[in-house]
């Protein structure tokens, strides 16, 4: 893995066209720059061109299977959804069984990821560190020919997806697809490289995190298509109606989550339901549902500070705070 000293070296010389930079400030705000621009393509491609996918059965267990691929380039992306997971806020389902959520031209998730990025970021104030996000896109396809998954079956399969997550899930990965996203270091040396994919490991378990929110509430999304005439506005995507359903899980948590705060903004609308009535959840709008992930977003941040913390595991310094 990169140190810091030559990842800055590196920013700096992507930016020396529009240099030179002299200032404290001018290196900052430049590396601070390039740093959202790489945030900003990183949730593009995760979000909305290649966002995670799994199929589900009605009223079955599901449990999750990674699907690698053979391709070098499928197996890089199966590990870099992997990381996905981590450092994020909430995970937000589309029920989408033809695959159309995807479509570049008119499918829903392009049109949610640049509305949520809007919501969600503030230029120089945002944490964007390994991959920080509010939400982790998601769809679900099933066979249309059985019953359509239920928002118990949904919360089955994210207990499921959280569970496996969490059970050292980089420890499990094959040493080449650590290899092909740079996370290890191989050498010559057979025993000095296992401690080097050891320390790779801590790292990583350090870095990537699966917060405590994601595991405790996710949005469930039901259009697959975005406005098809213009003129867009934000309310077009903010009024989407989605269901938002609390697990119940509260480990890690500062306190339990309640939906009070939003049950002023409840809508009904058809298509979901959940089969038992044990499933808690609220219908709403996006914007109401985004803006109340945001405000636990900040709730947590109030409590425990930033998770992960910001520190190098090379103990260098940090040029882009000492610059």
């Amino acid at each position: 893995m990169p140190s810091v000293i030559h990842m800055t070296r590196r920013r700096l010389r992507l930016g020396a066209r529009q240099g030179p930079y002299k200032t404290r400030k001018e290196i900052l705000h430049q590396l601070r720059g390039i740093k959202e621009k790489s945030h900003r393509v990183a949730v593009l491609e995760c979000f909305s061109r290649k966002p995670s996918r799994f199929r589900l059965r009605a009223g079955e267990q599901n449990p999750v299977s990674w699907s690698f691929g053979q391709t070098l380039q499928s197996r890089g992306w199966a590990v870099r959804h992997i990381l996905d997971y981590h450092n994020k806020s909430t995970a937000i389902y589309l029920l989408d069984p033809q695959r159309q959520g995807s479509d570049l031209l008119n499918g829903i998730w392009k049109f949610v990821d640049i509305w949520l990025y809007r919501q969600w970021f503030k230029p120089y104030e945002t944490d964007i560190e390994y991959g920080r996000y509010v939400g982790k896109s998601i769809s679900l396809g099933w066979d249309t020919d059985t019953a359509r998954p239920t928002l118990t079956d949904i919360a089955g399969f994210h207990t499921n997806l959280c569970q496996d997550l969490s059970a050292d899930i980089f420890s499990r990965l094959p040493d080449d697809l650590l290899e092909v996203r740079g996370l290890s270091s191989p050498t010559n040396a057979s025993e000095k490289w296992q401690d080097g994919k050891g320390d790779r490991l801590v790292a990583l378990s350090r870095r990537y995190i699966l917060q405590p929110l994601f595991k405790a509430v996710f949005i469930v999304l039901d259009q697959t298509m975005g406005p098809t005439e213009g003129p867009l506005t934000p309310n077009d995507i903010g009024d989407i109606p989605v269901s938002l359903v609390r697990t119940g899980c509260t480990e890690g948590l500062s306190s339990p989550i309640s939906f009070d705060a939003i049950h002023h903004d409840q809508r009904v609308f058809l298509g979901f339901g959940n089969s038992d009535g044990t499933i808690d959840s609220v219908q709403t709008t996006l914007k109401a549902a985004i803006q109340f992930i945001i405000g636990l977003e900040n709730r947590e941040m109030a409590a425990f500070g930033m998770r992960p913390s910001p520190y190098l595991l090379d103990d260098s310094v940090d040029f882009e705070k000492e610059a």
